[in-house]
């Protein structure tokens, strides 16, 4: 099978500077790592989400853009942010220009992302905090670009959750945004009735094998 290319380029005057992008499947939090397989509830043997195919599957899939230099992140007793970088990565936003949402109360800074990602026609990217990684208190929002037209770096709002009187150092190499190509689709929904033959035999060979979702049903994806 052909691998779908995914480019992500740099002013070749910095491409030893910055820590590359890398599959999010090189680099596993060490939580994950050390937990069990198994464990007990009330002396019965319980599955842990360690070997839970969904759970680590969006852990792992797509790309991480990882931080491009050391940065320190504080909030002053007033809710005042404060930031500083060993680059030039750092920009703030308003409180304005996002009054009435959920995170207004928090103050929201940009990190300078110096990648142009670049992707097949027909093909956009999904920009995201890591995913289940649980990281710093320093969180991206979420967005959707069509980078196969959009030839330009595509930056990053954090919504900083620190509390008051508190600050955070941020290595170089941080895991930062999860990046994830997908190709562009029309879908039509339908809401139709169950069927429930099918439910229920699904369940038989869930209660007979409990590893058949990962066994019958799951398709490894590759990102190299």
């Amino acid at each position: 099978m052909t691998a779908t290319r995914i480019e992500f380029l740099l002013d070749p005057g910095f491409l030893d500077s910055f820590p590359h992008p890398y599959p999010a499947s090189k680099v596993i939090p060490d939580w994950f790592k050390q937990m069990p397989a198994e464990t007990e509830y009330e002396g019965q043997p319980m599955s842990t989400v360690k070997i839970c195919p969904p759970f680590l599957e969006a852990m792992t899939c797509g790309y991480i853009i990882p931080l491009p230099a050391e940065t320190r992140v504080a909030v002053d007793e007033k809710g005042g942010l404060f930031a500083e970088s060993s680059e030039r990565i750092i920009l703030f936003h308003k409180t304005e220009q996002f009054r009435g949402a959920p995170f207004d109360k928090f103050p929201v800074l940009k990190l300078i992302n110096p990648w142009l990602i670049r992707t097949p026609p027909g093909y956009s990217t999904l920009f995201l905090e890591p995913l289940n990684r649980f990281g710093p208190p320093i969180h991206p929002l979420a967005g959707m670009v069509e980078t196969d037209r959009f030839f330009r770096q595509v930056n990053f709002p954090c919504v900083v959750t620190l509390r008051r009187g508190t600050s955070v150092n941020l290595p170089k190499g941080t895991p930062l945004v999860q990046v994830i190509p997908f190709k562009r689709e029309e879908f039509h929904a339908e809401v139709l009735p169950l069927d429930m033959a099918q439910c229920v035999a699904t369940q038989r060979q869930i209660k007979e094998n409990p590893h058949f979702y990962k066994e019958e049903c799951w398709t490894k994806k590759k990102f190299s």
